[in-house]
């Protein structure tokens, strides 16, 4: 009885600590489309609550929206529905330069390999109207890219013209209009396991799984000597 008592809080605490360790662990944030965090402009002024975010595929009620996320679909649908199709300022597509910025940040990750995560528009609206920014503007979004994946900051400068921004959720603009961030998974993360000294590198939940069972198997012997001493101590008594 004893050493049933004794294994089954073992097994106990087995699973309290296995809930403690993947609790802790982040869980995928859910949102539906990016949100501004800040936005400045060039002289510090806080902008914003005057920075209106339109998803496409949504309706905004101002025509100067809807007009600015009808051109970026043109255009997107034109490249079918690729980023790295799309025209840039020069005429030509952007895979040239999507891959400069691949080969610095993803090596050997494809510019024809990266897809739309948000398409949206980004306007300022002072008193009801959308109006042209007063100055160059720093705008920070709150989006992360997926695990493993390369975020690209990309920019219509105007229609059928699109522009590489930064490869993070913040770009300094001087214009506002339709805006999207374009991922691809990283080569290295989808194609190899390895370390840098060629030793297998922990993936996601490795770390949990391996401490979960490593406190299973010190709990597992501590359960095991104390059945042992139990069944000695009875023989003695």
């Amino acid at each position: 009885m004893k050493a049933l008592k004794v294994i089954a809080t073992t097994v106990m605490t087995v699973a309290i600590l296995g809930a403690q360790v993947l609790a802790a662990a982040p869980s995928p944030a859910a949102g539906d489309g990016p949100k501004v965090k800040s936005a400045k402009l060039a002289d510090g002024t806080d902008i914003t609550a005057n920075i209106v975010v339109t998803r496409l595929g949504t309706t905004s009620p101002y025509a100067e929206v809807n007009a600015y996320l009808k051109s970026a679909k043109d255009d997107i649908d034109a490249a079918s529905n690729k980023p790295a199709n799309l025209k840039g300022e020069d005429g030509k597509t952007l895979e040239a330069k999507l891959q400069e910025v691949l080969d610095k940040e993803a090596k050997g990750t494809k510019a024809a390999d990266l897809t739309f995560a948000e398409i949206f528009d980004v306007s300022y609206v002072v008193n009801g109207k959308v109006t042209p920014l007063p100055s160059t503007a720093t705008i920070e979004f709150e989006y992360t890219a997926p695990d493993g994946s390369v975020l690209i900051f990309i920019h219509q400068a105007k229609a059928g013209a699109w522009k590489f921004e930064a490869t993070t959720a913040t770009a300094t603009v001087s214009s506002l209009s339709p805006f999207a961030f374009v991922t691809a998974k990283k080569a290295a993360a989808a194609d190899s396991k390895s370390g840098d000294d060629g030793k297998t590198s922990p993936q996601t939940g490795e770390y949990v799984t391996k401490s979960v069972l490593a406190g299973a198997a010190v709990l597992a012997v501590l359960g095991m000597v104390c059945v042992v001493r139990a069944k000695k101590s009875s023989k003695a008594n």
